[in-house]
């Protein structure tokens, strides 16, 4: 019961969010079907995180949860 209840009052979503690579990775087999260039595509190729850094090493992200 304790267990549940723990796990019920866990954050849902990440206080920083940003994109994985592992998560691309994801998407891309999903749409692999679809379109058959996400078999080969770099999962890096999707993904610049720069600015949500910049926003991160600011402190402006753990402003946004004060």
């Amino acid at each position: 019961m304790r267990e549940s209840w723990r796990r019920r009052k866990a954050p849902v979503f990440l206080t920083k969010p940003c994109p994985t690579i592992d998560g691309i990775k994801t998407i891309l087999n999903d749409l692999a079907d679809q379109i058959p260039a996400a078999k080969t595509a770099d999962p890096k190729e999707f993904v610049d995180t720069r600015f949500l850094e910049k926003l991160d090493k600011s402190g402006y992200i753990d402003r946004l949860y004060r």
